[in-house]
């Protein structure tokens, strides 16, 4: 004859279920525990069965000293993983994130970047993709890395601006101030050291190669709203337009080789684009927020 319920046996099956993780198999608790009870009233006497509750009650306990221990582990862990934040920032805009480590990064339009709010005792990853300015607060304790695209760029303590946006054929990397260092984030190549005032480019396949001449006045112009053209295609100068002015600037065939050289503060996109026309021998039209820069008609 069955021995009678143990009202206990009821409350260690409800602590199991409210203590079980999300991620956990499910099982029939109360299936498993009568099973186990019928085989143990069928071949043992109830004393030995009273002497059985006594040693469960015992794993019991050990259960919630072990399954209370991970819970806490598991809780420590995941908040010192911090939360994941993303910020997206629209052409013809600029906006600036004030990091948790006190490093500050001003992006450009056109670019979203994520990054860890909470983390401790971690190194600082940060993903861009797009332009990005940053001033890091060093930490020797944790590395400041920059992923962008297939790029790496580690600081040690310093300013410099990294160019990302889909669709380029490079990453670009300016230093200000300081060292940084640059890798393939798949290459068995050794990082590149870059010091203030050097750049380099990554290309497509991970490869970093220093850049010959520099002109770091022209790389973060845009921080200070400037725009600076230094015989770059009208191709790509359209493409700068878009991310400064927010509209849609679109160049007939014919021009989109033609290099540009100038430099504007603040001007208009009209007056920039009046301007860009004049020295090219061209033209543009303006239709709503699109505009379109085309041959000079005879």
């Amino acid at each position: 004859m069955p021995s009678p319920p143990d009202p206990r046996d009821s409350r260690i099956i409800q602590w199991i279920r409210s203590y079980r993780p999300p991620t956990e198999p499910r099982f029939d608790t109360d299936a498993a525990w009568s099973r186990f009870k019928h085989m143990q009233g069928s071949h043992v006497a109830p004393r030995s069965v009273r002497a059985t509750h006594q040693v469960l009650w015992r794993i019991a306990a050990a259960l919630v000293i072990a399954i209370g221990g991970a819970i806490y582990w598991q809780a420590n862990r995941f908040r010192g993983a911090g939360t994941l934040v993303e910020r997206v920032v629209a052409n013809g805009e600029r906006a600036t994130v004030a990091l948790d480590d006190g490093s500050r990064v001003m992006l450009n339009g056109g670019s979203r970047l994520r990054y860890t709010v909470g983390a401790r005792d971690r190194d600082r990853d940060v993903y861009l993709e797009g332009e990005g300015f940053f001033e890091v607060r060093h930490d020797a304790s944790r590395a400041f890395n920059v992923h962008a695209r297939r790029a790496v760029i580690r600081d040690v303590g310093t300013q410099f601006n990294v160019r990302a946006y889909a669709g380029s054929p490079a990453v670009e990397v300016v230093v200000t101030e300081g060292i940084v260092t640059v890798v393939g984030d798949s290459s068995s190549r050794p990082a590149l050291a870059l010091r203030r005032g050097e750049g380099a480019t990554l290309d497509s396949n991970g490869v970093a190669t220093k850049t010959a001449s520099v002109s770091t006045g022209r790389s973060i112009a845009w921080t200070t709203g400037d725009l600076v053209f230094e015989n770059v295609s009208l191709r790509d100068a359209a493409l700068e337009l878009e991310r400064t002015y927010g509209a849609r600037v679109s160049v007939d065939s014919s021009l989109a080789a033609r290099p540009v050289a100038a430099h504007f503060h603040g001007e208009p996109i009209d007056q920039v684009l009046d301007a860009i026309s004049v020295a090219l021998g061209a033209r543009y039209q303006h239709n709503g927020s699109t505009y379109s820069i085309l041959p000079r008609t005879r």
